[in-house]
């Protein structure tokens, strides 16, 4: 009797879709870890012989993904984890991009700004908390009054 697992599928909204990596790469590394099968990406497993299935032998995104699981996830962490002066002003972009208008719903405006910070951080970007207060030209100026009395009382934008 053999043991052949059912594959991991991703849903849709976990896959990478060339702009989430950070959030793409956490959920891959918690799937390897809970199967057991980090090892095979950190090098010290080798991998078994090609009795069930042929492997790829062209290039996916410009990733090796001939040789071992280890070689190709090296291949794509040295591609996709990349901090440069252009990643980091894309990113960086991408968050300034980013505008309230008026009458959409406001948690979902915060909610777009935390995740662009956070891919501008995982960029290289060293935007704290205190540079984050940024958000505020996010907002149009009707609400300058409330931004005002909110960052005056110091509550923390």
């Amino acid at each position: 009797m053999s043991f052949n697992p059912a594959p991991f599928l991703l849903p849709d909204s976990e896959k990478y879709e060339g702009v989430n990596w950070i959030e793409f790469r956490t959920t891959l590394l918690s799937a390897v870890r809970a199967r057991g099968l980090l090892p095979y990406l950190e090098g010290s497993l080798l991998r078994p012989p090609d009795t069930i299935l042929p492997r790829p032998t062209t290039a996916w995104w410009g990733v090796k993904t001939e040789g071992t699981v280890a070689e190709t996830w090296k291949s794509l962490t040295d591609a996709k984890d990349v901090k440069n002066d252009l990643t980091i002003l894309s990113a960086e972009n991408s968050l300034n991009a980013i505008k309230y208008t008026e009458g959409s719903n406001l948690e979902d405006h915060f909610s777009r700004l935390r995740t662009a910070w956070k891919k501008a951080v995982g960029a290289g970007s060293n935007i704290d908390v205190n540079r984050f207060r940024m958000v505020l030209k996010s907002m149009p100026t009707s609400w300058s009054i409330v931004l005002a009395s909110l960052n005056s009382n110091n509550m923390g934008l």
